[in-house]
This record gives structure tokens, sequence and C-alpha cells, in this order.
């Protein structure tokens, strides 16, 4: 059976013995998804719940599992729930990142009532008022505080060795709140409350740190960092880049790419980067640094 297949592909060898008891649902409830007359996916709901929503991992990638959750949301909004809700394994980052990319909001952390694992508990509204569960303000001095706190969180600091003190987060982003230096910085707010930051410029107006990079002057440069470290390992990176290269850098339509250069250790920021449609074009050393970086980018 397919969901078994899934369940010992994606759980095996964490419990034993396996702790799904799949027989308990009732399966003939489910939509599946067909390809070349063989089933590859399902869902089922009940209620306001997506309760079990499985695909084969060949058939991952192809829209899938956006089809059948399309699917299962139609179901529930024909019940007339007005909220959508599932649970999904925290570690299952996979998972966790496609329900933040279709809109769905994590609601709350939990343990497992079985088993010994942290559950997400998350939600979607019915009349599509997630989309806007993403947001980008511009930073303000009544920021600072907060972002003084996130340089200084051993997740950031360890890349961006910047634990700067408030005097120091005032002198150096100060300028840049107030249009005097040609950094744009934002707030990253995910359902109503900021979890990090993100900044975007021009490389024509950084020439000698682009011509390192090989960055023509029709392209811009991003930054960015989760500084809510529970926010982290979730997949919301790869969304937040995603949504901040289309609505605010390449909405300038004098701009022609976005490059930027992540050291070369920063494994969740690379991958993070190539999941929101970047890819690897060379590696540098900048002057005057003794680690290696990794230029991405992603053309309009």
């Amino acid at each position: 059976m397919i969901v078994q297949t899934v369940v010992d592909e994606i759980y095996g060898g964490l419990w034993a013995p396996a702790p799904l008891l799949i027989d308990e649902e009732d399966w003939s409830l489910a939509w599946v998804a067909i390809v070349d007359s063989s089933i590859v996916g399902m869902i089922l709901t009940g209620e306001e719940w997506i309760s079990d929503l499985w695909v084969l991992r060949e058939n991952r990638g192809c829209g899938v599992g956006k089809r059948l959750l399309a699917q299962g949301e139609a179901e529930i909004a024909g019940r007339g729930c007005g909220t959508f809700r599932l649970r999904v394994v925290k570690s299952n980052t996979m998972a966790v990142g496609f329900y933040l990319r279709q809109g769905w909001l994590i609601e709350r952390e939990f343990p497992n009532e079985r088993l010994p694992v942290t559950m997400l508990e998350m939600t979607k509204s019915a009349n599509g008022a997630t989309q806007a569960f993403l947001l980008f303000r511009p930073l303000a001095r009544s920021d600072f505080p907060l972002l003084q706190e996130w340089l200084c969180a051993p997740h950031v600091a360890a890349w961006w060795h910047e634990c700067l003190d408030l005097e120091g987060v005032d002198a150096k982003y100060g300028p840049r709140v107030d249009g005097a230096e040609p950094t744009h910085v934002f707030v990253i707010e995910y359902a109503g409350r900021p979890v990090g930051w993100i900044q975007w410029y021009r490389w024509s107006d950084y020439p000698e740190h682009a011509l390192q990079l090989g960055a023509e002057s029709t392209s811009a440069g991003i930054d960015l960092a989760i500084g809510e470290l529970a926010m982290t390992g979730l997949g919301l990176g790869p969304v937040v880049i995603r949504e901040f290269v289309r609505q605010i850098v390449l909405a300038d339509p004098g701009l022609s790419a976005v490059i930027t250069d992540p050291e070369e250790g920063n494994l969740r920021s690379l991958g993070a980067f190539r999941k929101a449609g970047f890819t690897v074009t060379n590696t540098v050393q900048l002057a005057g640094e003794n680690f290696k970086r990794r230029v991405v980018r992603i053309d309009r």
C-alpha cells in the first residue's frame, strides 16, 4: 500500500516497531492521484483536518502534492469550515516547507501524544487571507533592540560575524533607515510577528565587491537572516527569498538578476538559495577574508 511505503521511507528506522497504525484510517474516503494507471499519492480529510497526505518519492516535485492538497482544502471548505488544519512532524522539513509555500501557517509546536517526536500544528484560512502570511516592512529604529538581539544570537553571529551593541547597530543601520546609504533593509514578518531581516542593494552602488563576484551593474544583491531560532530549519528561508525577490527586488524593471555570496560552509543558506531557484556560478575569496564564498544568482 502506498501509505505504508511512504511511511516506511520517511520514518523507517526512527521507531521499532512502526508506530503509525495506517489500518485505523478509512482509506475508501481518500482522494488519489494516478499516473500511468498507478496510484502515486493520496489525501484524506476529516472535518477541518487534512488527516493524511502522502506522495511517492519518485513523484514528488511534479505538482502531485500541490494538486492533492488543493483537492483536500476544497473538500474541507465544502463542509463550511473557515479554517483548515493539519499536523506534521517538525523534523520532516521537506513537508513543512511544502506547506509553508502553499500559504499554511505554523500555529503551535507540541509533543506527540504517543511518540517521542515534536509536532507542528499548521493552519490556513479558507478565505485566502493567508496570502499575506509573509510580509516585508522597512526596518525602523524601534526595531534596533530586536535586531541587536538577532545579530548576537549564536546561529546568526556564526555567519554574520557582527555581534554589535545598540550603539553599533545604530551606527551601521541608522544611515540605511534614513536613506543615506543605498542598502534597503526590511523586517521579515511571519504570521504577524518579526522573525528576521533581509536587505537588498544594487551592485552598481558597491562596485569593488561586485567586481570580485562578477556581478553586472544591472544586478542586485540580497542578504538575510532568520533571527528567531525556533523558525530555522522549517523551510521558511526559501519561501522568504523567493517572495522577497519577486515582490521587492525584481519589481524594479531595471534589474536583470539577483546575485549574492553566502559562505561556502553555510550549507543551510546555500540550500535555501538553491530551493528558491538560484544556481551556483563560481567560488570566490573576497579581499581581507580567510574563507571562500559561493556566488549564487537568479535571472529575471
